[in-house]
């Protein structure tokens, strides 16, 4: 055999259990090839019926397709867990054993014509998301093309090349246009495809992650220059502690209704100066503590009326006297 004539000891066979036949049945045809036994199961074998006088040659043929058939049921047994070997347990070839299997669990051709059907739909529909990377995609995809070709399609890398491009988002559409107009699909692999798709969401992603990184400083200067214009009445020292906007009615201009005393909008009617009078002259617009000469300005004021009420009081008795006389 392959195996013995190469001194390599290959692993026991897959076991199957029940679940996922298909992986289990690619794993198991590759397993028999390694012994050059698939033949056996593809072929089967029929027994030989009795000859008169064979050959040495016949003999050593007869021999040897015997053994290979039950080599390949051999392995067939050891590869089957407990609760599925009773269902080839009267299996006389290899082949009988492996229809059975196939039979079962993969399904008879109008289920296996079903499930294609299935298949090829949802590779039609196949796309790549915008989140989806590359790799990610590709590996979505093969997974689809393995089991469409366990089932029997033949699906060529061509093909999978051209699904690959008209599935691809609108931020490779440069990329793609370029690979047409410059390339053959028919002299470019599949991995030197996805290898040059790679490199060009490389270099998006670089390109995207400077345009973030530059809006954000942006972002960040934006708002260190307005909080320094925010900061910026307050930072004189003879202010500090301060309400600007308290201290300076006319900051506030227009931010109120019209005074009804003094019309202007720069305060409230409460607020305004013109109903504060003062205490010492009687006057509005001020208070006494704000007052200049507030000490000496009383005792002129008193001073400069105290004569003019004593010539009105003279006056006043000589108007008398006249009448009198």
């Amino acid at each position: 055999t392959m195996a013995s004539s190469s001194n390599v000891s290959l692993p026991a066979p897959p076991v199957f259990g029940g679940e996922a036949y298909d992986f289990w049945s690619t794993k198991m045809r590759t397993y028999l090839r390694a012994y050059d036994l698939w033949e056996t199961i593809e072929k089967g074998y029929q027994p030989p019926a009795e000859m008169d006088n064979p050959t040495v040659a016949q003999i050593k043929q007869q021999k040897e397709e015997s053994s290979k058939n039950f080599k390949a049921l051999s392995f067939l047994d050891s590869a089957m867990a407990e609760s599925i070997f009773p269902r080839i347990m009267a299996s006389a070839t290899a082949k009988e054993a492996w229809d059975t299997f196939q039979d079962e669990f993969q399904g008879l051709e109008r289920v296996i014509a079903i499930r294609l059907l299935n298949f090829r739909r949802d590779y039609e529909n196949l796309k790549m998301k915008d989140n989806e990377t590359v790799k990610d995609y590709v590996l979505r995809l093969m997974e689809l093309v393995n089991q469409m070709r366990i089932y029997g399609e033949k699906i060529s890398d061509q093909k999978l090349m051209e699904k690959v491009l008209i599935s691809l988002p609108d931020r490779f559409d440069p990329k793609v246009s370029t690979i047409e107009e410059s390339k053959d699909l028919s002299t470019v692999t599949l991995n030197e495809l996805i290898g040059s798709l790679q490199i060009h969401e490389s270099w998006l992603s670089k390109r995207t992650e400077v345009a973030i990184e530059g809006a954000f400083q942006a972002k960040q200067k934006n708002e260190q220059s307005g909080f320094k214009e925010y900061k910026k009445p307050n930072c004189d020292k003879s202010n500090k502690g301060k309400n600007p906007a308290k201290d300076n009615p006319g900051n506030q201009k227009g931010k109120f209704p019209p005074c009804r005393t003094c019309k202007k909008t720069s305060h409230l009617e409460q607020n305004c100066w013109f109903k504060i009078k003062c205490k010492i002259c009687n006057k509005f617009g001020h208070l006494e503590k704000f007052r200049r000469f507030k000490n000496t300005e009383p005792s002129q004021k008193n001073q400069t009326h105290q004569p003019q009420a004593h010539v009105a009081e003279n006056k006043q008795q000589e108007n008398h006297l006249f009448m009198a006389a």
